[in-house]
């Protein structure tokens, strides 16, 4: 069953009641898109599928069987627990029945929005207005480094931000 249209479009399955919402909500990630719509400002259209915006989705990964006291990958479901950790991966079902709690990898953050870390944009402000420039800094003094900007695609999404196309608008 689909609802929306566009960029906007959601699809589900009938035969799986499965809900990721005791375990986390989507995080606002997307992937990026395929060249060259990845450093456009090409509307998304059903018509053209490499022109839409996917929410990221980081896999549920087995974990080593090394016997360390830590995670060592995201872990959001239990994993079959038989098999080679390729078997294991592959394991497609438990995405249709989602566990109750998060393990996260050691050192990282956890479920299916590891890796999205990124705090929301701030939107245009007026920075005219003493109120509104103390909004920008505090949104700048906030920003982390974590060493995975793609300059390019950064670029894009900056100008995706003043376009009159979605997913700003």
């Amino acid at each position: 069953t689909c609802t929306g249209t566009g960029w906007n479009r959601v699809c589900t399955t009938t035969t799986s009641p499965a809900t990721y919402a005791s375990i986390a909500s989507w995080g606002g990630c997307v992937e990026s898109r395929p060249y060259p719509y990845n450093i456009q400002d090409t509307a998304a259209s059903t018509a053209t599928p490499a022109t839409l915006f996917v929410p990221m989705f980081a896999p549920d990964e087995t974990d080593n069987n090394d016997g360390s006291w830590r995670p060592a990958y995201s872990n959001w479901h239990v994993d079959m627990s038989t098999g080679t950790d390729a078997e294991r991966q592959r394991y497609m079902p438990k995405y249709f029945s989602p566990g109750t709690g998060v393990t996260p990898a050691y050192g990282m953050d956890a479920g299916p929005n590891t890796s999205c870390t990124t705090t929301a944009i701030t939107p245009l402000t007026d920075v005219s207005t003493t109120a509104g420039a103390s909004a920008v800094k505090t949104a700048i003094d906030a920003m982390v480094d974590v060493g995975a900007t793609n300059v390019p695609e950064g670029m894009a999404w900056g100008w995706r931000t003043l376009s009159s196309t979605a997913p700003f608008t």
